[in-house]
């Protein structure tokens, strides 16, 4: 009976011949085709990419004398067959002292701004310390000439004439003061550092802001004329120019500071010595209290 059942059960059902995939195989094997086709085409263009790439940057540093071309690409494409070709030049071009020229400030800015990693890069920044100093150095040795006059209690008007081949970097640092030329008039001190670039030959007008140091003398007029000279690195109107300017004070608080530390003339003449053009006091008790504040943090 076992043998009949088991029999029986293996002739039921329906016959089927295997399926025919072949179609499927064919039309999957030409996608794949297409899809590496593409990809041969998509590499292709990536690398004519490259190759244009490198050719524009090859151009541009050599007849731009620059090696920012070549460091961009070095970048974008660390790995391209063009980047050993990248690395000489690279390498050849930061050793060619040729490309170091220091003659004038715009000369070594160029340098120092497109020859990064050059073998002269501290030369050329040492070198350019000569075309960027203080006003009073400049003055010192001859590279520049001018005059300064006095404009009001809140400004100078300096007139500077380069008399170099170079464009020059003039620095007016804190610490600097104009002594008056007349006995009558008030020194001025900077109370704003401040730096101005003179072309060669050229003339420029600079106003400076600045505080009146003398309270019992007279407040510079522009007939007025001073000479420059620096205060000591340790003395206290230096520090106390600090601690006006880390304060944001304005100028009440400033001019009443400077005069207070300087002279110690009292409030009331400290108050009654500027007025505003309707005739209000400028210096308040309230800016006289703050500038008393500040002149006792000077150590």
């Amino acid at each position: 009976m076992l043998i009949l059942l088991l029999s029986l059960f293996s002739c039921t059902g329906e016959s089927s011949e295997p399926e025919d995939y072949s179609e499927y195989i064919s039309e999957t094997q030409d996608i794949e085709a297409s899809i590496g086709n593409e990809r041969r085409l998509l590499e292709q263009a990536e690398a004519e990419v490259r190759r244009k790439e490198w050719e524009d940057a090859e151009h541009g540093a050599q007849t731009g004398h620059t090696i920012l071309p070549l460091l961009a690409y070095e970048e974008k494409y660390p790995e391209s067959e063009f980047i050993g070709q990248a690395q000489e030049l690279l390498e050849k071009m930061r050793g060619d002292s040729g490309y170091y020229k220091h003659e004038n400030l715009d000369e070594l800015e160029y340098f120092i701004a497109n020859f990064p990693g050059h073998k002269d890069i501290e030369p050329a920044l040492e070198r350019k310390k000569d075309f960027e100093k203080n006003l009073i150095e400049f003055a010192r040795n001859g590279a520049i000439t001018g005059r300064i006059t006095g404009k009001s209690i809140q400004e100078i008007v300096i007139e500077i004439e380069n008399t170099t081949a170079s464009r020059l970097i003039i620095n007016l640092p804190l610490g600097l003061y104009f002594m008056a030329d007349s006995g009558n008039v008030q020194n001025m001190v900077l109370t704003e550092s401040m730096s101005v670039s003179v072309g060669a030959g050229e003339n420029q007008v600079i106003t400076a802001a600045v505080a009146c140091m003398n309270i019992y003398k007279d407040v510079p007029g522009e007939g007025d004329v001073f000479y420059l000279a620096m205060l000591e690195e340790d003395a206290p109107l230096l520090k106390l120019v600090d601690i006006l300017i880390e304060n944001n004070s304005v100028f009440e608080v400033s001019q009443a500071a400077i005069w207070h530390l300087r002279d110690n003339p009292g409030k009331q003449a400290i108050i009654d010595v500027l007025e505003y053009d309707d005739g209000e006091k400028a210096i308040t008790d309230e800016y006289y209290a703050e500038a008393v504040r500040l002149v006792g943090m000077v150590k």
